[in-house]
């Protein structure tokens, strides 16, 4: 807001309470000025101050046009300007909630308080004027049946057709979502993710509004003071509060368990629906293990499991946690892992079994690039299964790794080991197709006439 003389300046109102502003639009005839005034109440006195809640885009418009506030100047974006004169009645004046003109948009700490409020400020309003935008073909009629959207609207027959209009505008779609009507979308789980997903892509010019802005109306997130509005933070960190709630059901402490500050929000959205797979190799990439060993089982179902009994449990940490411990046996908890990877007898379901053995050939390639991931005497038997996966993942980068650490234990069986891999071909069997599979057998030979000569230098 521009700041001057003539121009209004807001008064703060008590974030302490639920204090919020209203503006009370003055009568006035086509081509006047138009004027406002600005005042504070409480959403638990509303009920002595009928109002009705303005929803409209801001738009990219870079127009703005004057007016009148207690007196002072305000400029305000083209969209709003247009629903202030379309509102605006001749014989009486009119009491609205409008965003842009009730929250100091100046004051981050101000606009965080009031967003937090916004289901309330919407369900509290006796009515819901949806602004769609200047005349045309469609809006007029719209606007005709249902410009005013009040209470005994909602539950008309058609009523949720007018979703779909207003799907694509913003400034977010908690006007709408917040009404209980029974036969729409509304049946559906209403948690954060869900939300986001389904109107996250509105064009909010500030993404973290897009956020914000749903957490009244989220199931998980209203009853939750988990993730609550902040304007303080960057956009990046916003996501990594989000990301936090939705994975951890915590507060974000970077210094605790870091998340991908630098994430922009489309990609946010992107990777929602496989959020977990996306931060674990994320975590796994970057070494944020405290990360990783979130997103992983607890060691203790590992152990319950396959009876582990010579594995030492440390509490509340997951195999992650032991494979970059220096004072961990590396032998015993890789081998827990590949156990715990390839439970196939648990999985009956064809698919899963492949998002297992993706997901094993994945978290192989990340810990064993892991600078303190080092072999303690592994076992011939661990070895051979270890270069298996290896060589199964098509990475030559990842098998002469692993060979590398093989080798580092001065195996002198190294030799038949390999020949094991190329022995146990139904392995390749189950994940590959013949041509493949050839391709891959010839692959692991080469790799083993290279890994055995590379065995005999360092030996040597």
């Amino acid at each position: 807001m521009i700041s001057g003389e003539g121009y209004f300046k807001y008064q703060p109102i008590n974030l302490f309470t639920d204090a919020i502003r209203l503006v009370r639009l003055l009568k006035g005839d086509q081509g006047e000025q138009i004027r406002c005034e600005l005042f504070e109440t409480f959403l638990d006195q509303i009920e002595g101050v009928p109002y009705e809640a303005l929803s409209y885009t801001w738009g990219d418009s870079p127009d703005e046009y004057e007016v009148l506030i207690n007196g002072r100047k305000v400029l305000v974006k083209e969209n709003l300007y247009m629903a202030l004169l379309a509102l605006r009645q001749r014989g009486r004046d009119s009491v609205l909630w409008i965003d842009a003109i009730c929250i100091d948009q100046s004051n981050d700490r101000e606009k965080g308080h009031q967003v937090g409020q916004m289901r309330l400020i919407y369900e509290c309003a006796k009515q819901v004027v949806i602004w769609l935008g200047p005349s045309n073909r469609g809006i007029d009629h719209l606007m005709d049946l249902a410009g005013r959207w009040d209470h005994r609207t909602r539950q008309r027959p058609g009523a949720d057709r007018a979703q779909g209009w207003i799907d694509s505008w913003i400034w977010l779609t908690t006007d709408v979502t917040s009404y209980r009507r029974k036969e729409t979308w509304w049946g559906e789980k209403q948690n954060l993710e869900t939300l986001l997903l389904k109107f996250g892509t509105s064009e909010a010019s500030d993404h973290r509004d897009s956020i914000y802005a749903l957490l009244g109306i989220a199931s998980d997130a209203r009853v939750s003071n988990t993730l609550c509005p902040n304007y303080h933070v960057s956009l990046g960190h916003a996501i990594c509060h989000t990301i936090s709630f939705l994975l951890f059901d915590e507060t974000y402490q970077p210094s605790a368990r870091p998340l991908p500050e630098n994430m922009d929000f489309p990609t946010f959205l992107r990777i929602l629906p496989k959020l977990p797979d996306y931060i674990l190799g994320w975590a796994l990439q970057t070494h944020v293990d405290a990360t990783a060993a979130a997103l992983l089982p607890e060691a203790g179902d590992i152990k319950t499991l396959y009876d582990l009994k010579d594995i030492t449990l440390v509490p509340a940490r997951s195999p992650v946690s032991w494979i970059i411990s220096s004072k961990v046996d590396f032998n015993r908890t890789f081998g827990a892992i590949l156990e715990w990877e390839d439970a196939n007898f648990l999985i009956g379901n064809d698919e899963i079994m492949q998002a297992v053995q993706s997901r094993r050939l994945h978290l192989l390639k990340h810990i064993i690039r892991h600078p303190s991931a080092k072999p303690n005497n592994l076992t011939v038997d661990k070895s051979g299964r270890l270069l298996s996966y290896a060589a199964m993942s098509g990475d030559r980068d990842l098998f002469w790794r692993v060979a590398r650490i093989v080798t580092s234990g001065n195996h002198a069986d190294l030799e038949e080991s390999i020949r094991q891999i190329i022995a146990r071909s139904k392995i390749i069997d189950r994940l590959t197709n013949k041509s493949v599979r050839r391709s891959s057998l010839h692959g692991i030979r080469t790799l083993w006439a290279t890994t055995c000569a590379l065995h005999k230098v360092l030996i040597d």
